[in-house]
């Protein structure tokens, strides 16, 4: 029996917010495209097809060089930052405390493997401008932690009506998890039904026959709505980690035993016993919420961390009205133009003539063509008879 309740209505919400950035990810492949040394992979238009731009060049007897300076630009960014990485340091009065809280900070970085997430997450920030992180707790590798994870960009999305370089306006952020059948049972499976319940969602057989099914009832199944809904490998499980903004009811509290203003639920009766002042109001609270392809809510609930948000850290540059512009497409007009100014220059060095060769047609024997080979070879020259 399947307990999962269903939740279409969200599910399509975290499919729009994905294919809203679908130019955001177009832009940053081909960002990534020049930064890696594929330089001459953009499409033009030649008589009537779409070929590219390497393609052409060889088509018409030359050679697509290039001289890639934005990957040095971007390693010399990288080993700056590596070579300015400072211990971690904490000040305060207790000193203490002061050490113990460093020391707990150093050991958190070495197991997360710091500098090196960092520094991949710089990289990815250097290209495309959009860098997410996602910090959780919980146990791996073999011991409880607190974790840092660099989220890939393919699986991004988040409310595309954001504006605020703080991100203080998401109403809506999540990712999209591909794992292994063993992983989801052992994340959400809770008894045997359940085990149940997961293998008849994810029945590898007829799995995408009935994301199509599904899909088409809300429309037409696209190429990228296929991306969205099925994982690129048919042995894995997709699930969609959504948080999203609601609406609550409560009261706004005077403690004044610690004398500020604090946030209570309806059902927190011993804070509200104590508040001389109380005021009803609403509030927004942050949900999260796993879901399949098909709607299934695998979890949910009320965020449980103490800052009462969402798990993720999120940086877009320079997200003026909402754009992401990254380091690497500024320079990318400067790289073509040296691209194409250096391929014009070899092929006007080999093309053009390195010494004229005249020979009075009454001096050659009939037939002969002696004098041609020979000045086809550098430095060639033929012996006067």
């Amino acid at each position: 029996m399947n307990r999962y309740r269903k939740d279409h209505a969200l599910l399509l919400e975290a499919r729009a917010q994905w294919e809203n950035l679908a130019s955001y990810r177009q832009q940053r492949d081909r960002c990534k495209r020049y930064c890696y040394g594929d330089q001459w992979g953009d499409q033009i238009m030649v008589d009537g097809k779409w070929v590219r731009e390497e393609q052409y060049i060889r088509n018409h007897g030359s050679e697509p060089l290039k001289n890639n300076l934005i990957r040095r630009m971007v390693k010399q960014v990288l080993g700056l930052y590596r070579s300015r990485q400072q211990p971690v340091r904490i000040t305060g009065t207790d000193k203490t405390s002061a050490r113990r809280l460093a020391r707990q900070l150093r050991e958190v970085q070495a197991y997360n493997s710091a500098e090196e997430v960092n520094a991949r997450a710089l990289e990815e920030f250097l290209i495309s401008g959009l860098v997410v992180q996602k910090k959780s707790y919980g146990w791996r590798n073999g011991h409880t932690g607190c974790w840092t994870d660099n989220v890939p960009a393919a699986n991004f999305f988040v409310d595309s009506r954001t504006g605020d370089c703080r991100g203080w306006d998401i109403g809506s952020i999540g990712e999209i998890h591909d794992m292994r059948f063993d992983e989801l049972c052992e994340k959400f499976a809770q008894d045997a039904d359940d085990l149940q319940t997961l293998s008849d969602i994810y029945t590898p057989t007829d799995y995408r026959d009935r994301v199509r099914e599904m899909v088409t009832d809300f429309g037409s199944m696209s190429p990228v709505a296929e991306h969205f809904f099925c994982p690129a490998s048919p042995l894995l499980c997709r699930v969609y980690e959504v948080w999203h903004v609601e609406r609550c009811q409560g009261f706004l509290c005077h403690d004044q035993s610690e004398g500020r203003l604090i946030w209570a639920n309806p059902d927190d009766h011993d804070l509200l016993a104590r508040s001389a002042n109380k005021q009803w109001t609403t509030a927004t609270e942050w949900h999260y919420y796993y879901l399949t392809p098909f709607g299934d809510v695998l979890a949910e609930g009320v965020t449980p961390y103490a800052h009462h948000s969402h798990p993720y850290v999120m940086k877009a540059y320079p997200f003026i009205d909402g754009e992401i512009h990254s380091f690497v497409a500024d320079i990318i007009d400067q790289q073509r133009y040296t691209n194409r100014l250096i391929t014009l220059y070899d092929w006007v060095m080999r093309s053009s003539a390195k010494g004229v060769l005249l020979v009075p047609e009454e001096c050659l024997a009939e037939g002969s063509n002696g004098h041609a080979s020979m000045a086809s070879y550098p430095s060639g020259h033929a012996e006067a008879a």
